[in-house]
C-alpha cells in the first residue's frame, strides 16, 4: 500500500463539488492533476474575479498541478485515458447540468471512479439540471428555513457542492480501502441533491413515525427545543443554545429572572416551545443591554452553549483561530488567507500551495502517472462493504459524532457504539413529550422508549452497542478490551473529558499502539476559547454562515437544521480514512491523531464568500 501522499489523482475539470473533493486529497498531500479544456476550467471564470481567477477557483483549487487536454479530440482524447491508466482514481462531476462520464470505458481494474452530478447517474432525473439554490428547495431543507409567514430562505451559497464534495471524498476514500483489499477498482456515485437530504437530523423520522411535517420557525431551532437560536444584542446578535430544564435555570438565574420558570407560557417544554417569541421577548432587554462576546463569555462559565454571531470580516479577525494556525498565505507573493482545512493530522504539512496556472504541471508531475505494473495481489470477495474488517469504537454524542460513525458503519465497518446507560433519555416518556417531539412511531412511546425513537435508531443503524459507564473502573476495563482490537475510535467530547475518563493519549498508547484517535470537539483543543461547550447553531454563528442568509429587510438567520453538525460528520470519516490509511501503510511510524474541529470544518464551506470580501 503507498502512503497517502503517493496516491495519484487525475480530476477533469468539473464543479465545485468535484473541485473541492480533489482539494481535500491535494491540501492533504496526494497528486493531484486537474485536467482543464482549453479554455480552462469553468471555476476560473466563476464568481467574483481575484488575481485574474474565480473566487470559486482559487478557494477549491489550492495544492492542485494543471494540465490542458482537448478531450473532445482524439488525440487528446487519448492523452486523457493514458493519465486515467496510472491514476489510482478519477473525480469527475458537473453542475448544473448532467454528467457524462469520461473514464467509463477506459481500461484499468484498478482505477476508483468517482462521478459528482446533480441528480445521479441513474433515474427519471439523471437528465435535469441543478443548482445549489434548487438542491436546497428540492432536498427540503428551504422549506424549514426562514420565518414561517414569509417566504422561506436559500441557505449559504453552494452548500449543496461543498456536501456532495465532502462525502465523495469519504466515498472515494472508502472505495480505495476496499480496492487495497479486492484488487479491483470501485465506482462512487454522487448526487447533489441526495447529499442534502442526506443530511435531515430528525425532521425525516418526524414524518416517518409521528406523521408530522415540521415547518420553520425563524431564527430558532425548529423542533421541541428552546431557547435554541439567535437573538440580538447590544452590539449585533448572540448564538443561545439552552434547551432543558436544567440549563433553562442557569441561563435564568445568570438573568435574574428565574421567576419566568413559573410562568404557565415557560413552565413545561411543550409549552415553551408554543411560545418560544414570548420566551425571546422576556429576556430580550437582558441582552440588549450586553454584547455579545460578553454575553458568550458569561454563559459558557456555566457551560450554556453561546456564541456572538460574527461578520465574515469577524471570522478572518478571530483571535481563537489565529493561535490556532487555521489560516494559510498562499505561496504566490499576496497576503490572501485561505482555511488549512476542515481538519488535522499529526505529520501532515498543511503548507496550501497556491491554484495552478492553466497547463502548468511540469513533466515530474505528469510521469508520475505513467501506468505501472500490477502489483501482486490475491483477490478476494468484496466482503459486506468496502470498509469489511475495519473495526471502530464510537464514543460520541449529539448529532456530528453519531452521524459519522453511522457513515462509516453504512460503509461496512463494525463500529460499537458505547453509549451511557442514561444517554437515550428517562425509562419513560410521557405521551405529551412524545406528541411534542413526534419521534415515536404514531407518537406512542411505548414500553422501551429508548428503542423506539427514530432519531436514535436513525443514528444508530448498522452498528453494535453497548451501555457503558466509562467513570466507573468496571466500565473501563470493559472499554479497554474492545479498543484492544479496535482500528479506530471515534470521540467528540470536550477537552478534557478523555482524561477524566481515564483515556488520556498515553494510556491509549499503551491499549493499542497502532489505534488512529479521532476527536471531533467544537472549537478545537488549543486556542483561547477550546473550553467552549458547542452546539450546531452557535458553531453556526460564530462561523459566519448566518451572514450569507437573510431577507434583504431583516437580520442574519440561521439554517432550520444544525448545520455545523452535519458538516463535521461528513468530514470526520473521510479524516478518519486517512488516518488508517497512512498507519496500515507506514507501520513503522505511529498512527496519526486526527481533530476535526467543528467550527473550523464549519468556516471551510464559507470559501468563495471569504476571498470575495
Amino acid at each position: 500500500m503507498r502512503a497517502f501522499h503517493e496516491l495519484r489523482v487525475v480530476e477533469v475539470a468539473g464543479s465545485v463539488a468535484g473541485a473541492y473533493a480533489a482539494k481535500l486529497f491535494a491540501d492533504y498531500g496526494a497528486t493531484v492533476l486537474l485536467v482543464e479544456p482549453p479554455q480552462g476550467s469553468s471555476l476560473r471564470r466563476r464568481g467574483e474575479s481575484w488575481d485574474g481567477s474565480g473566487t470559486h477557483f482559487v478557494a477549491n483549487n489550492t495544492s492542485k498541478h494543471s494540465v490542458v487536454i482537448d478531450w473532445d479530440e482524439a488525440e487528446g482524447r487519448a492523452e486523457l485515458d493514458g493519465l486515467l491508466c496510472g491514476a489510482d482514481l478519477v473525480i469527475e462531476s458537473a453542475s448544473p447540468g448532467p454528467l457524462s462520464p469520461l473514464s467509463t470505458d477506459v481500461d484499468a481494474d484498478r482505477l476508483v471512479r468517482c462521478y459528482i452530478s446533480p441528480f445521479g447517474q441513474s433515474g427519471p432525473r439523471k437528465s435535469w439540471r441543478s443548482t445549489p439554490f434548487t438542491d436546497f428547495a428540492l432536498s427540503g431543507h428551504m422549506y424549514l428555513t426562514g420565518e414561517p409567514d414569509r417566504e422561506p430562505l436559500q441557505g449559504p451559497p453552494l452548500q449543496s457542492e461543498y456536501a456532495g464534495g465532502a462525502q465523495a471524498f469519504y466515498g472515494a476514500m472508502a472505495a480505495l480501502w476496499a480496492r487495497e483489499r479486492t484488487g479491483r477498482g470501485q465506482t462512487v456515485e454522487v448526487s447533489l441533491i441526495e447529499s442534502l437530504a442526506n443530511l435531515h437530523q430528525y425532521t425525516t423520522v418526524m414524518w416517518t413515525h409521528g406523521h408530522h411535517i415540521q415547518t420553520r420557525v425563524g431564527n430558532s431551532q425548529p423542533g421541541p427545543w428552546h431557547p435554541n437560536g439567535h437573538l440580538p444584542c447590544r452590539d449585533g446578535y448572540v448564538s443561545i443554545c439552552a434547551p432543558g430544564r436544567e440549563r433553562l435555570t442557569r441561563l435564568l438565574a445568570v438573568m435574574d429572572k428565574l421567576p419566568l420558570l413559573e410562568d404557565p407560557r415557560f413552565k413545561e417544554e411543550p409549552a415553551l416551545i408554543e411560545h418560544r417569541q414570548e420566551f425571546n421577548q422576556a429576556i430580550a432587554l437582558w441582552l440588549e443591554d450586553r454584547d455579545a462576546q460578553s454575553i458568550a463569555d458569561s454563559l459558557q462559565e456555566l457551560r450554556i452553549p453561546a456564541a456572538p454571531l460574527h461578520t465574515l470580516r469577524e471570522v478572518l479577525e478571530y483571535d481563537h483561530l489565529t493561535q490556532r494556525n487555521y489560516w494559510r498565505t498562499l505561496n504566490d507573493g499576496t497576503a490572501l488567507q485561505i482555511p488549512r482545512g476542515p481538519f488535522t493530522l499529526d505529520g501532515f504539512d498543511l503548507s496550501l500551495t497556491a491554484p495552478p496556472a492553466l497547463g502548468s504541471a511540469a513533466q515530474d508531475v505528469l510521469d508520475r502517472f505513467l501506468p505501472e505494473e500490477a502489483e501482486g495481489r490475491e483477490e478476494v470477495g468484496p466482503g459486506a462493504g468496502p470498509l469489511d474488517g475495519v473495526r471502530i469504537l464510537d464514543l460520541t454524542a449529539g448529532w456530528a459524532g453519531p452521524l459519522a460513525g453511522r457513515i462509516l458503519a453504512d460503509l461496512g465497518a463494525d463500529v460499537i457504539r458505547v453509549e451511557p446507560p442514561w444517554a437515550r433519555g428517562p425509562r419513560s416518556v410521557t405521551q405529551t413529550a412524545a406528541q411534542a417531539t413526534h419521534f415515536y412511531p404514531d407518537d406512542v412511546p411505548g414500553d422501551r422508549p429508548w428503542n423506539r425513537s427514530g432519531i436514535i435508531n436513525k443514528h444508530n443503524r448498522n452498528r453494535r452497542g453497548v451501555a457503558l459507564r466509562l467513570d466507573l473502573p468496571e466500565g473501563q476495563a470493559v472499554a479497554d478490551r474492545i479498543l484492544a482490537t479496535c482500528d479506530i475510535l471515534l470521540e467528540n467530547f470536550t477537552p478534557g473529558v478523555m482524561e477524566r475518563l481515564g483515556l488520556s493519549d498515553d494510556h491509549l498508547r499503551e491499549i493499542n499502539p497502532r489505534l488512529v484517535h479521532v476527536a471531533m470537539p467544537g472549537w478545537g483543543l488549543s486556542g483561547p476559547h477550546h473550553h467552549y461547550a458547542a452546539l450546531g447553531p452557535m458553531v453556526e454563528a460564530a462561523s459566519g454562515q448566518c451572514m450569507l442568509m437573510g431577507y434583504r429587510d431583516s437580520i442574519p438567520y440561521r439554517q432550520g437544521m444544525a448545520f455545523p453538525d452535519a458538516i463535521s460528520g461528513i468530514h470526520a470519516p473521510g479524516a478518519a480514512l486517512i488516518g488508517l490509511w497512512q498507519a496500515t501503510a507506514r507501520p513503522d511510524v505511529a498512527p496519526p491523531f486526527v481533530e476535526g474541529a467543528q467550527l473550523e470544518a464549519t468556516i471551510v464551506f464559507d470559501g468563495p464568500a471569504l476571498l470575495a470580501g
